[in-house]
């Protein structure tokens, strides 16, 4: 996939049996080196949209 000059940043998420997209919200970087992807994720309409870092 080739993201154009301007698309917000994404990750596809396996939730439930299927791959979903999720935009990133936060990119923090930690002291220790890791990298966490903070997402948002409308997982299904019983369970709402959530926040989850990756």
């Amino acid at each position: 996939m080739v993201l154009a000059a301007g698309c917000p940043a994404a990750l596809y998420v396996y939730d439930s049996g299927t791959w979903k997209y999720a935009p990133v919200t936060a990119r923090p970087h930690h002291a220790d080196g890791r990298t966490e992807y903070q997402v948002t994720l409308q997982t299904s309409r019983a369970r709402g949209t959530g926040r989850r870092a990756y």
